[in-house]
């Protein structure tokens, strides 16, 4: 069963009743779940030009667009973006895939500042990530060239959750005890996506989901007979079972249409971002696959 994906403009989209469905009742016999995405994407392609690097010393950065022409923002890691403050969705439109940042204003407007926040690998989330403050502006004869934020003091800083004592963990026969709630496959895909992708007030917390860590940093022909990138980014844990997510890459000139079938491993069900790659160094050319396992995510892996 191959899923076909909805291209949408919007910054996210929570999976559908039908996706649930589908999820819910894939197995390893029928592996392959349906996708609603959650990335947004430009129309733009990336311009090979020269970068203006700019370095990050806590001081807000000016950054001044030229309207109507797309301008590209690189962090150091990925990023969620908070829109300025007085500019509309019709005066400003915000694309965030991964760690780049697409901007493009369609009116000219006075310098606003726009908070941007960086994916906490520590908690799994972008809670407690750190912050970058644009002054963003724009003119008729602002600038077009990429810009790439350089900071000499981010840290990726993975940490593997603490277990609590035994001590901890028991109960005073006094106090009641809350009985865990099921976590199934879709909320574990759910759950993942929004961690990664969606705005602030939409990115749910769940007790019963927990980050675990990831062992394994590249997977080389992880895909079946296609040349693609295989970039595992994090890891849950919830009601037994295991999601991770996996940034995918086309590194070929043609574009791509995925078949989840294909991703080696043994995976309960395999839930694609879009099915359709486009050509290496496009803006469609990555998307992410949710894999969802009954053992650790390294345990899983089988070539």
């Amino acid at each position: 069963m191959l899923v076909t994906g909805k291209w949408f403009k919007t910054s996210f989209i929570t999976l559908t009743m039908a996706t649930a469905a589908a999820i819910a009742t894939a197995s390893s016999a029928d592996p392959v779940g349906p996708v609603d995405p959650v990335i947004v994407q430009s129309d733009q392609p990336i311009e090979q030009t020269a970068f203006e690097r700019i370095f990050w010393n806590k001081t807000p950065i000016p950054v001044t667009l030229t309207t109507n022409k797309e301008r590209l923002i690189h962090f150091p890691d990925m990023v969620r973006v908070k829109p300025p403050e007085g500019i509309t969705a019709d005066q400003l439109k915000i694309t965030v895939i991964d760690n780049v940042a697409y901007l493009k204003a369609s009116k000219d407007f006075k310098t606003s500042r726009m908070r941007v926040q960086a994916f906490n690998h520590s908690l799994g989330s972008f809670d407690g990530g750190k912050v970058y403050l644009i002054d963003l502006s724009a003119t008729r004869h602002g600038g077009t060239e990429p810009v790439q934020i350089i900071d000499k003091s981010y840290k990726k800083t993975i940490n593997t959750p603490s277990i609590p004592s035994a001590s901890q963990t028991v109960s005073s026969p006094t106090n009641a005890v809350t009985p865990p709630v099921a976590v199934n496959m879709v909320d574990l895909v759910r759950f993942a996506s929004q961690q990664l992708y969606a705005p602030e007030r939409l990115a749910q917390k769940n007790p019963n989901i927990f980050r675990t860590p990831l062992r394994v940093k590249k997977l080389p022909l992880f895909y079946r007979g296609g040349e693609l990138d295989a970039t595992p980014l994090v890891s849950w844990k919830g009601g037994g079972l295991y999601v991770t997510a996996v940034k995918i890459q086309n590194k070929t000139n043609i574009p791509l249409v995925l078949d989840p079938r294909k991703f080696r491993g043994q995976w309960r069900s395999r839930t694609l971002q879009h099915t359709v790659l486009g050509q290496y160094q496009t803006v469609t050319d990555t998307t992410t696959v949710y894999l969802v396992s009954d053992r650790p995510f390294h345990e899983s892996l089988w070539f």
